[in-house]
């Protein structure tokens, strides 16, 4: 269970809920939990510092799914710029798979300029999993590799101050799993390149145009913090 998204709550007597339904077990067809708080746990000075940055996968669509046994249910990963990485809840093999998976990443202890220059030159991306199948040898399991989709966001825009929410929607396209290694070629030699396959033509991503939608928030704008003076006015307000 994900309860990172607590972390960007500012209202008191707050509520999270989490919804388990019909997979990864028998026995267990539904699980409900709800998690209550009497206030944020991160008060106005923390969430300053902490900067937490709030991603919410809402959905995958037009996904083409399979009802063979023999697939797994559908889960999909999301990786930040800084490598860190979240993964949703298993749904069934369905067109439209709603996730509505919340999560939250801190990103006031890193750099600040570091972080703009990952902001700047690097994307976020969610690989959605519909493919993978079930293997009894663990050996073989470990290694195998299924088609997969991968679509690409940038949050390019958090770079911008007045900037802290944004709703981005991105097509899905193959997972390019072995990427072609052409360093011995001459960067001139295009006829070496000539069988290389970036994209399949024929992929059912793209044929059924499968795309994936992202919500995503920020404490406040990308900035040095400045702990002194923040915790003055924290103090100030406090005891006021």
């Amino acid at each position: 269970m994900d309860i990172s998204p607590i972390l960007f709550e500012t209202k008191k007597d707050g509520v999270l809920n989490w919804k388990f339904e019909k997979l990864r077990t028998r026995e267990l067809h539904y699980l409900n939990i709800q998690m209550n708080w009497d206030n944020p746990p991160l008060n106005g000075y923390l969430r300053k510092k902490l900067n937490p940055l709030e991603v919410n996968l809402v959905n995958c669509k037009d996904v083409p799914y399979n009802l063979e046994p023999k697939f797994k249910p559908i889960f999909a990963i999301f990786k930040f710029v800084d490598g860190r990485e979240f993964r949703t809840l298993d749904f069934p093999q369905q067109r439209a798979c709603r996730f509505k998976q919340r999560h939250v990443f801190l990103v006031g202890h890193l750099d600040h300029v570091m972080l703009k220059e990952m902001l700047a030159t690097k994307i976020v991306s969610v690989e959605l999993h519909n493919n993978d199948e079930y293997i009894e040898n663990a050996e073989d399991a470990k290694v195998a590799q299924f088609s997969a989709g991968k679509a690409k966001f940038t949050f390019r825009d958090f770079l911008r101050k007045n900037c802290l929410e944004m709703k981005l929607r991105s097509d899905i396209f193959p997972l390019k799993r072995n990427e072609v290694d052409n360093t011995n070629n001459l960067d001139l030699n295009t006829t070496a390149r000539k069988g290389e396959k970036t994209v399949e033509k024929a992929s059912p991503y793209l044929i059924e145009g499968t795309y994936a939608t992202v919500i995503t928030r920020i404490a406040r704008p990308i900035a040095e913090f400045n702990e002194e003076k923040e915790k003055a006015l924290y103090l100030s307000a406090f005891n006021s």
